[in-house]
């Protein structure tokens, strides 16, 4: 199997604000691809079985929007696929088997936090929520958090992670 690296590239070399795009070079140097051309939000995560990374996407550079991209790399060609189509997501990482993930989805006012397990088919599995359904007429500041940080245990049983604000307006409080 081929070894590759991972980087993200800026838009502008003079701002880390700037979009970043996700490219994958040789161990050894000698050739470089980028892997999507929509901007990379988190950190991308390398599949433990193979040549494939699971990362969350910008759909556009002006959309907050990210969605699920899963992208295998063969023979120096990358082939990116989007298991769950448009489905807005705000974590990803991969369970041990190699052959699902994890994801979670930020609060809004119709749900909690959700963390399901989604195989690469993109079939869906609720494993938990974290909060409660808010009621329509009370104030919605739970929207305003999401799961950050997955660590998956090796077994597959355990998930941690932390909870943060997803709003400037809350986190400088």
């Amino acid at each position: 199997m081929e070894e590759w690296l991972l980087y993200c590239q800026h838009s502008s070399e003079k701002s880390y604000a700037s979009p970043a795009f996700l490219w994958a070079v040789k161990a050894d140097g000698s050739e470089s691809i980028q892997l999507d051309t929509k901007p990379v939000v988190g950190l991308p995560r390398w599949s433990p079985i193979e040549t494939s990374v699971v990362y969350l996407a910008q759909n556009s550079q002006q959309s907050l929007q990210l969605t699920l991209s899963l992208t295998k790399i063969e023979q120096g060609k990358a082939t990116t696929t989007h298991p769950l189509g448009d489905k807005e997501l705000r974590e990803v990482s991969w369970m041990p088997d190699g052959r699902s993930l994890l994801v979670s989805t930020s609060a809004n006012k119709d749900e909690p936090i959700r963390m399901m397990k989604v195989d690469l088919s993109g079939k869906l599995q609720d494993m938990f929520q974290i909060g409660e359904n808010q009621k329509a007429n009370e104030e919605m500041y739970f929207e305003q958090f999401q799961a950050d940080g997955f660590a998956v245990s090796p077994n597959g049983r355990y998930a941690a992670f932390f909870v943060r604000p997803n709003s400037a307006s809350i986190s400088t409080g």
